[in-house]
């Protein structure tokens, strides 16, 4: 979250500035860069969240009787991590190309089908995974439509 965070801060104002000078090759190119460096770096720290679950619910929450459903959960969350690191990037990629409505449409659309999830996995008493798949769900319905309203928006201005 914080790298990609930071790297999409960083980014932002030289997005926009390419975007808006019509330097299309050169955005993708930074966006293609950029995605690479935090889907590296996320699916890193994935994978030590992963590797260490037990030790990190301990140093967090001491000796739980619940510790090995906690540490589920973050094995499971942090399986989704590089998804979300790459959608907050995405933020800043389309907030540089001023398509604020992709953005607004995507979020909307895909926190429905969170939501959704979160409400289908408790009926069939899921339990506390059932945060994890509606974490997965959001994540990947984002990221679609994310890449549904980007090949419209490139669709569109090839036409033109």
């Amino acid at each position: 979250q914080v790298v990609s965070q930071s790297i999409a801060t960083a980014s932002l104002p030289h997005l926009a500035h390419k975007h808006a000078r019509g330097e299309h090759q050169d955005y993708v190119t930074m966006l293609k860069k950029n995605i690479t460096t935090i889907f590296a770096i996320s699916l890193l720290a994935s994978i030590c969240f992963v590797l260490f679950k037990d030790t990190i619910v301990h140093v967090l929450y001491g000796n739980t009787s619940r510790a090995s459903e906690i540490a589920l959960m973050v094995k499971y969350l942090a399986l989704s991590l590089p998804l979300y690191a790459i959608s907050v990037y995405f933020v800043s990629a389309f907030s540089a190309s001023k398509d604020t409505m992709g953005l607004f449409y995507a979020n909307f659309l895909s926190t429905i089908v969170g939501v959704s999830c979160l409400l289908v996995g408790r009926h069939f008493n899921q339990g506390i995974i059932s945060i994890a798949y509606a974490s997965w769900t959001l994540n990947i319905t984002y990221l679609l439509l994310l890449a549904y309203f980007y090949s419209r928006k490139r669709a569109t201005r090839a036409t033109l």
